[in-house]
């Protein structure tokens, strides 16, 4: 049987604002307050056995680009969700990436453009290779991210994208947390790459404690002509300009009941080890519609359910425990975080039509 995926395709957020006296003396900054909401302008329905995700959109050729990130293919649609092609181009093929570093992309000429392992791919809709080069020498490949939020974004010629650089410094050091770098410029016309982008002075992440991967995760698009950042485990917004990089402005987002970590005590990090709470609220992704700012957010569990999931874990019963993760899996759901253009507060929605906010 197969699965029918839904693919909201535009999205149009409403702003309206209400000017009745008792709303006007209810906001104590004496504006008007807003009403805001994102409404679906436009779908596309595609059959499909399996889980597609949205990776890019050709209004241009009128092609969508899907990953099914359990085959790992590449699936490609026209407007009307009719498949035109499913593509294999994972694994040890010669005409392979070899893993995705960042959701593929159509070229401006309706080609496919992939980061991945083994270098820099363009193929045509066939997946037949048009251009290839390999990454930059000492690119090291684990040092990067492969969460498809963290997508390569093209700025003057190069891409800018994830990537850790550690400088030899372990999770139990203060240093790490100093000197560690979290994006870079990659060039694939004379593959060389250069990392930038420490964690600001003014971050939580920098108060000492230890903290997790997916918590100094940087999320990042360009708005404005300047570079706008969030780290994974803060509601903080830093923008930055694109010549330096250096940090121009910051601001406080006012997420929505957001728990995050609270970081950890050095002495108790463990090098070498990734770990993962579900209970953690995390920023999941930024972008820029030209108009608005928006930030996808999980908000995490509160107290009362953090102790919940304890109290079931000490009584070692696993049915139980996956029951208590189903219940509160539905509680605490995805949430849109919008701002206008100059990056003030609109709105914070219940992410309703579980939308992937790809750029």
């Amino acid at each position: 049987m197969k699965k029918l995926a839904i693919l909201a395709l535009g999205c149009l957020i409403l702003v309206s604002c209400s000017n009745s006296q008792n709303e006007e003396e209810n906001n104590s900054t004496g504006a008007l307050i807003k009403d805001v909401k994102i409404e679906i302008l436009d779908s596309v329905r595609v059959e499909y056995l399996g889980t597609l995700t949205l990776l890019d959109v050709s209004e241009e050729h009128k092609k969508i680009m899907l990953y099914d990130r359990a085959t790992s293919k590449i699936v490609l649609s026209d407007m009307q969700g009719n498949i035109l092609n499913e593509l294999e181009l994972e694994g040890d093929s010669p005409n392979s990436y070899g893993r995705m570093l960042g959701p593929g992309r159509f070229t401006p000429d309706g080609n496919i453009f992939i980061i991945g392992m083994k270098g820099f791919f363009t193929y045509n809709l066939d997946g037949e290779v048009l251009s290839s080069k390999k990454l930059p020498e000492d690119y090291e490949i684990f040092m990067t991210s492969t969460n498809q939020n963290t997508k390569p974004i093209p700025h003057q010629g190069r891409f800018i994208t994830s990537y850790f650089d550690f400088k030899g410094k372990e999770n139990n050091q203060a240093e790490y947390y100093q000197e560690l770098t979290t994006l870079t410029e990659l060039d694939s016309a004379a593959s060389t790459h250069s990392p930038f982008l420490n964690i600001p002075s003014e971050s939580k992440l920098r108060d000492g404690l230890g903290y997790e991967i997916s918590d100094i995760m940087a999320y990042y698009t360009i708005h404005n002509n300047r570079l706008w950042i969030i780290f994974g485990a803060e509601a903080k917004l830093y923008e930055f300009d694109l010549d330096r990089y250096e940090l121009q402005n910051s601001r406080e987002l006012d997420f929505k009941n957001f728990y995050p970590t609270d970081g950890q005590e050095l002495s108790k990090k463990q090098p070498g080890t990734i770990m993962f709470s579900s209970a953690d609220g995390t920023t999941r992704n930024i972008i820029s519609t030209g108009k608005n700012i928006l930030v996808l957010y999980y908000p995490g569990y509160n107290q009362v359910d953090r102790d919940r999931v304890k109290e079931q874990q000490a009584k070692d019963n696993p049915e139980a425990l996956s029951k208590l993760y189903q219940e509160l899996g539905k509680k605490y759901g995805n949430r849109i975080h919008i701002l206008d253009k100059d990056g003030n507060y609109l709105a914070d929605l219940d992410n309703e039509y579980d939308l992937n906010i790809f750029s």
